[in-house]
């Protein structure tokens, strides 16, 4: 019984310990950058298989870098440059876990 509740713990912790990333901003200077934060500050966070999802439309990743300043992780992903913005939302893997982030709705805040 003990060790059941203990596995249950342990499971449970590491549901919480996952990376909850955030838009911030998106920046159509010369390519699509888009930027999120992570909540808990942690740096170490793999993102992989990032897809900007426009109009019906996939376009995957170029390049991803993170910086952390201050406790606060920022991550920017550079994608083809788009002119318009229609239905749009991220697919991404972080730390293997799927992860979909809508964009649009943070673009008509």
């Amino acid at each position: 019984m003990k060790r059941n509740f203990i596995c249950a713990a342990l499971a449970l912790c590491a549901l919480c310990a996952s990376a909850e990333l955030r838009f911030q901003s998106l920046d159509n200077k010369r390519d699509t950058n888009i930027s999120l934060t992570e909540s808990d500050g942690r740096s170490d966070i793999r993102i992989t298989d990032a897809v900007f999802h426009n109009g019906g439309k996939a376009f995957p990743v170029k390049n991803v870098k993170c910086e952390t300043k201050d406790g606060q992780t920022r991550y920017q992903l550079k994608f083809k440059r788009l002119t318009t913005f229609k239905n749009c939302y991220l697919t991404l893997k972080a730390d293997g876990r799927e992860q979909t982030i809508d964009i649009q709705s943070r673009l008509l805040e």
